[in-house]
């Protein structure tokens, strides 16, 4: 029953909306009803937008029906609907004006028939007698004619993150502002840098004792190729060529490095193992879950996750613990246990000086604020380039706003 009143109640606000814009389109003084909004070459008109009015309303049929001004809040909607729409008349303009979007009619109409397979394909068989393409229809109330509008909206939209990211993206002076403000997340400490070999587990049986003593073999038996002379980078090549899974291997065969100050706490690794063991056993008991060595990852799930956090701990220990006791090329002489298999590990430097790091010089790092930044500026569509994007948009092509619904909406009720 409240659904049938929501629909009800969604068809008597839209049927009062759309006698609104009916009336625009008919009594306005110029063909196309009323003038909406204008900007640099072109108009927009109250029959342009009906059927896109009718696709927000119902795209966004949840938020206005749950406002306790209803119509107020569809008038709003409107509103928004005639910006957008003289937004993306403008954005295709300027797409046109600078040779970067060339559209006609005839392409636009052959990326429709696009549209309509793919809608068709997406909503096969959703509804009895009323699947695909014409599902996708009356889900927003709109005519066969809104594809050809929703046709060029797709196309101006693809081109929006490349053109604003490409003139108002990230630049080297925001790299360089955002490093001056947050240099010390890339301060160099004086550190360890080692060198990895993973002899991988077969993924299909990681809660396979033998498994892992295979593996565990398999390591023992390239340390001893590394010690009697055998390049670290030959054996490497070898071991990730003859691995269970040798993506993952290549993947965690690499370099890492860990802080000098970090390492002096691990020097007493036994207690540090007690420590914790104890913190796992009380979680254990504290969750109700049994702790499982080499723990199935398709079994039960807290198992896994519990030997999972376990074994990396005790691998990240034993490597601040082995990292002090190496010289410069020396290998491990036992086998590091990680999550995926055991690891042999080579101190490939040590760094004494505290420094730091380059964004211009170090491209893991200039990467990593590239990145932080763009997420800022792009934000799913929605951040600050958009923004900038937007007003210089308005401005640029006159965009002006001729016609409120919601302003009239306010003065009909008063």
């Amino acid at each position: 029953m409240k659904t049938i009143k929501k629909i009800s109640c969604a068809i008597i606000v839209f049927a009062l909306a759309l006698t609104m814009c009916l009336g625009l389109a008919s009594c306005g003084k110029k063909r196309g009803g009323t003038l909406l909004a204008t900007y640099k070459g072109g108009e927009v008109y109250s029959s342009e937008l009906l059927e896109w009015q009718s696709y927000f309303f119902y795209e966004n049929i949840d938020d206005i029906l749950s406002q306790s001004d209803m119509n107020a809040a569809l008038n709003a909607r409107n509103d928004q609907t005639t910006k957008f729409y003289v937004q993306m008349k403008a954005f295709r303009k300027l797409l046109e004006d600078k040779g970067i979007l060339k559209l006609t009619e005839k392409g636009i109409k052959e990326y429709a028939k696009e549209l309509k397979a793919t809608f068709e394909e997406e909503y096969k068989g959703v509804k009895a007698g009323v699947g695909g393409y014409d599902f996708w229809k009356s889900v927003y109330h709109v005519s066969d004619d809104f594809i050809n509008s929703y046709a060029e909206y797709e196309l101006v939209s693809a081109q929006t993150e490349k053109y604003v990211m490409g003139n108002y993206g990230v630049t080297d002076e925001m790299i360089k502002e955002y490093w001056e403000l947050h240099a010390v997340d890339y301060l160099d400490v004086p550190s360890y840098v080692f060198d990895i070999i993973l002899v991988t587990v077969d993924e299909t049986k990681m809660a396979d004792a033998d498994e892992w003593a295979r593996a565990k073999a398999k390591a023992e038996s390239y340390i001893k190729r590394i010690n009697a002379g055998e390049s670290f980078d030959a054996v490497k090549e070898d071991a990730i060529k003859n691995s269970t899974s040798e993506k993952i291997a290549k993947a965690y065969s690499h370099t890492e490095k860990v802080s000098k100050a970090d390492c002096s706490h691990f020097t007493d690794l036994e207690s540090v193992i007690e420590d914790i063991n104890k913190t796992r056993d009380e979680f254990a008991e504290k969750n109700k879950v049994n702790f499982v060595e080499n723990a199935d990852p398709n079994g039960d799930k807290k198992e896994w996750a519990l030997w999972y956090d376990y074994c990396n701990l005790i691998n990240e220990a034993t490597i601040k613990h082995t990292m002090p006791t190496l010289e410069i090329g020396q290998t491990n002489s036992e086998p590091i246990k990680a999550i995926m298999g055991y690891q042999i590990v080579k101190l490939v430097e040590i760094t004494d000086d505290a420094a730091f790091i380059d964004p211009f010089k170090n491209e893991e790092v200039y990467n990593e604020i590239y990145n932080i930044i763009y997420a800022d500026r792009w934000a799913s569509g929605g951040g600050v380039a958009v923004d900038e994007f937007i007003a210089d948009l308005e401005a640029d092509y006159e965009i002006e706003i001729k016609y409120s619904y919601y302003e009239q909406y306010e003065k009909a009720k008063s």
